[in-house]
């Protein structure tokens, strides 16, 4: 489970490795995150919608950054998982796992 507060930055990074445990060149394919509430949301529906960003491709390194703004008016337990879409049309999801949102006890972020 990745839990988050509430209004605040998380950067989930994600490193993807062939089967012989190499790292998986990403260079010219894409990665896409999605949580939702319910897994049969459309995409249109889901809570944040992301592309990841190729940190480090050759490495096989991705980033998929949340920001504060992306869980403003979530709580609770959702449904996320990241795919990997290759250059050549093949769809995999690589990641699913449960998103959880926690209260924040503080709002302010200015002395």
């Amino acid at each position: 489970m990745i839990s988050i507060v509430r209004g605040n930055d998380k950067a989930l990074v994600f490193t993807l490795k062939t089967a012989t445990g190499e790292a998986f060149n990403l260079t010219g394919h894409a990665l896409y995150g999605t949580i939702k509430q319910n897994y049969d949301d459309t995409d249109a529906q889901a809570k944040i919608s992301d592309t990841l960003t190729l940190t480090t491709p050759a490495s096989g390194i991705a980033t998929w950054t949340i920001e504060d703004t992306d869980t403003t008016y979530m709580l609770g337990h959702y449904y996320m998982d990241v795919k990997l879409v290759l250059s050549t049309g093949g769809v995999y999801t690589i990641y699913r796992d449960i998103f959880q949102v926690l209260e924040r006890a503080t709002i302010r972020i200015t002395a």
